[in-house]
């Protein structure tokens, strides 16, 4: 009795809940502006000065499409993540600016640190080539979900392999998050 109560199959309660889940869950990040970056390059100060902002809070929808019941009793479908922005839950606008540091710039550079005189002189010319800068003014809706840098795209295009993305935005994966999931039942 139990087993047939428990059974993923259209019309039974544990099935129907999973189809379409209650929209419960909610997504919540905070970002860091950096508030002394001109006088931390300047020397001024040794550290960095940062001022919290947040939480910034998504629903995150749950969708199960594309759902398959296989002969051998499993269960493919298609599970997509969509966040979706909750401005009643927020103190700011995603327009807002910040300045952050420029992780394409820093990881690169972090990577390369012991690399040949070769390799870091020609990464310091492809940063100063296309006026990279260590830290980057962005709104909070690029900085969460479209951070780029063009330095990162010529990177991409030279060493596809080293460099697996052209968009580093803190919430860019969850966007992207569409995946194929086996279930045995």
């Amino acid at each position: 009795m139990l087993k047939e109560k428990l059974n993923m199959r259209p019309g039974f309660p544990p099935y129907e809940w999973w189809a379409d889940p209650p929209d419960e869950v909610k997504l919540r990040v905070y970002v860091f502006n950096v508030t002394n970056h001109e006088r931390f390059l300047a020397g001024l100060d040794e550290k960095i000065n940062v001022k919290e902002i947040g939480p910034i809070v998504y629903l995150e929808k749950l969708l199960h499409s594309n759902i398959h019941f296989n002969d051998n009793s499993t269960m493919t479908y298609l599970a997509k993540r969509y966040p979706i922005f909750l401005p009643h839950l927020n103190d700011f606008n995603l327009n807002d600016t910040l300045i952050v540091a420029n992780m394409a710039v820093l990881g690169m550079a972090s990577y390369l640190h012991d690399a040949n005189y070769i390799v870091r002189t020609g990464f310091r010319l492809l940063v100063d080539s296309h006026g990279s800068k260590l830290f980057m003014k962005k709104t909070i809706y690029e900085y969460l979900w479209e951070l780029t840098d063009p330095v990162l795209d010529t990177s991409k295009n030279i060493v596809p392999g080293i460099v697996p993305v052209n968009n580093m935005g803190v919430l860019a994966r969850v966007r992207l998050s569409a995946f194929f999931f086996f279930f045995n039942l």
